[in-house]
């Protein structure tokens, strides 16, 4: 459904990826990682035309987005729906206006439909209730899923999300992974996920990529990414300052392999686990 080829873009004079290669297949949720700056949204801005390649290749649907024009591509973009970072919801419109917005935009449909079809969604998103509120009368989690509501009311086939748990407290998380997971499971939409929450990454990923100086270092399913031997895959996922995906470690990338988290467990808790274990002795 989504096929990266060797894609390179650079901006602002540096290159922020670096022959990329990538793969979605139909109905997984494919969760990306990656340090801030390593070119994570910048690769879902291609996926929606928002930026188009220096060189390579999108296609999504079997299509080369690059070659639409602005009538493909405003039809392409009604099939993927986009999560913002930071809801992106219009302050003047109330939860229901904005997620008909996509709706009204087309003008496919009677005024009816469209309200109809907000209210379905928001109530999917559990927020039918607020439907007449304010962006700035409702929390941050609630602006979230208000956000995926807006991504959701044209029946997309794939839905992109920008770190969709970021600056939420754990129970709005859940709340935003549970939606994450029903629609893959119940309607089978194929998503990508952006993220920095390890705990959300491995609820909802199918499979997990470690991008990496433009490319994909790691990438495979959740639990073989968990126990991957390579120590940047490690590095990321335990939060450690030096290794391989540190500046001043980069000589040490061919470093023995750090061992996977004890157990299975998250690798911030078991490091957490290590370090207590460590002063009680």
């Amino acid at each position: 459904m989504i096929e990266i080829e060797d894609l390179h873009k650079t901006l602002s004079g540096r290159k922020v990826l670096d022959g990329l290669c990538l793969r979605v297949d139909e109905g997984e949720t494919l969760v990306i990682l990656g340090r801030s700056g390593t070119g994570k949204s910048v690769t879902l801005r291609h996926l929606v035309g928002l930026l188009r390649p220096d060189r390579g290749s999108v296609r999504v649907f079997g299509r080369e987005v690059s070659a639409l024009n602005d009538r493909e591509l405003r039809e392409h973009r009604r099939q993927i729906g986009y999560l913002f970072q930071d809801g992106a919801l219009l302050n003047w419109l109330d939860l229901a206006e904005n997620v008909a917005l996509p709706l009204l935009e087309t003008g496919d449909q009677s005024r009816a439909e469209i309200e109809a079809r907000a209210i379905e969604v928001l109530s999917l998103v559990e927020l039918e209730e607020h439907r007449k509120k304010f962006p700035s009368q409702i929390s941050g989690g609630m602006r979230k899923r208000a956000g995926l509501a807006r991504a959701l009311v044209s029946r997309p086939q794939i839905v992109l999300y920008d770190e969709p748990t970021s600056g939420l407290d754990p129970i709005s998380s859940s709340q935003i992974n549970r939606l994450i997971n029903d629609l893959r499971q119940r309607r089978g939409i194929t998503q990508v996920v952006v993220t920095h929450d390890m705990g959300s990454a491995f609820d909802i990923a199918d499979r997990i990529a470690l991008l990496h100086e433009g490319k994909i270092r790691a990438i495979g399913p959740a639990e073989e990414i968990r126990r991957s031997p390579d120590r940047a895959v490690q590095q990321f996922l335990r939060g450690e300052i030096d290794g391989p995906l540190s500046a001043e470690g980069r000589h040490r990338i061919d470093d023995p392999p750090t061992p996977p988290a004890p157990g299975g467990a998250p690798p911030r808790e078991a490091a957490t686990a290590e370090a207590k274990g460590s002063e009680e002795k």
